[in-house]
């Protein structure tokens, strides 16, 4: 009880940080079933698998009563298991949970570009808020910095577009260009 007058033996916390919202989504219901498996590296498989935004490393840890070394070394004999080491908030996400978010952030950028295409692009915190607004900020700038080493989406000062986007010359442009560079450069 609240108290703590009494205690309680024989029961196993499935998750010992419970959100205080969305208790009964089919996600939230899916990491408890993932919870229940008695097998430890099944029970972090299964984990992985129901956590389409990831899961930051330390209270992964914390809850599986494991030392970061031990979580570390199980991941790496998970495929497609991945840690993103932000020196803030190290996390761990299943490779197709990444290539997924990815994806939409793609999508969301081509759709921001087709209804507004004077505009630049949205700044990364737009982004997040119109693709994952829930996404964990390790998991949003690995995904996005990932897009950007890739040469999917270009960064602009404070603004995010995709390479197709990104100012151009058109032909006449060049031509007119081309014959004004020589006085241009001594």
């Amino acid at each position: 009880d609240v108290s703590a007058s009494r205690t309680i033996g024989g029961l196993r916390v499935l998750d010992p940080f419970a959100p205080s919202r969305l208790r009964r989504t089919p996600q939230r219901l899916a990491t408890l079933a993932a919870s229940a498996l008695r097998e430890p590296q099944a029970r972090l498989a299964a984990l992985l698998a129901a956590s389409p935004l990831g899961l930051e490393r330390g209270p992964l840890a914390r809850a599986l009563a494991w030392l970061p070394a031990r979580l570390d070394a199980a991941l790496a004999q998970i495929e497609g298991a991945r840690l993103l080491d932000d020196a803030q908030a190290p996390a761990v996400i299943a490779q197709p949970h990444l290539q997924a978010l990815q994806q939409r952030i793609l999508d969301a950028l081509a759709a921001f570009h087709a209804a507004q295409s004077d505009s630049v692009g949205p700044d990364a915190r737009r982004l997040q808020r119109i693709v994952a607004p829930r996404a964990p900020q390790a998991l949003w700038r690995a995904a996005l910095q990932a897009l950007q080493d890739d040469g999917s989406v270009l960064r602009n000062g404070a603004w995010l577009q995709l390479r197709a986007h990104a100012q151009a010359l058109g032909e006449a442009q060049q031509a007119s260009a081309q014959r004004i560079a020589p006085w241009l450069v001594p």
